[in-house]
């Protein structure tokens, strides 16, 4: 019986744990341009028996997953004419300079040598 009531709060330190390091990641990139936070979402793990009588215990928490926030931030107007955003569930489809599509919404555009638009890594702007 011990054993399983240690299991349980350790599942729930473990869980508490991941919670403040997903909480803390946010806090230190909320002024990054394009930053999307996450949140953790929880789940009840299958409760566990104590005995032969079917006595149920309690069988922690676990984290079912961590979930992106999908929702545009501000959009903010600057004077660069380059300067884009993308709002709602969309992305800008970049060909990064090994040849990999890469997506992203956080873009700073610029021309290259051969009048492309890049982005301030080079990679050239597909749509």
């Amino acid at each position: 019986m011990l054993n399983s009531v240690l299991r349980t709060s350790l599942s729930g330190l473990n869980a508490a744990g991941i919670a403040i390091r997903t909480s803390a990641n946010n806090l230190a990139n909320a002024q990054t341009d394009g930053f999307q936070a996450s949140s953790v979402v929880f789940a009840e793990q299958t409760p566990g028996r104590l005995n032969s009588e079917s006595q149920a215990a309690g069988g922690g928490v676990q984290v079912a997953s961590i979930d992106r926030n999908q929702t545009g931030g501000a959009i903010v107007l600057d004077r660069d004419p380059l300067q884009m955003a993308i709002e709602g569930n969309a992305f800008f489809a970049l060909l990064a300079e090994d040849g990999q599509r890469v997506y992203t919404q956080n873009v700073r555009l610029g021309i290259d040598a051969d009048g492309q638009l890049v982005d301030r890594k080079g990679a050239r702007v597909l749509g």
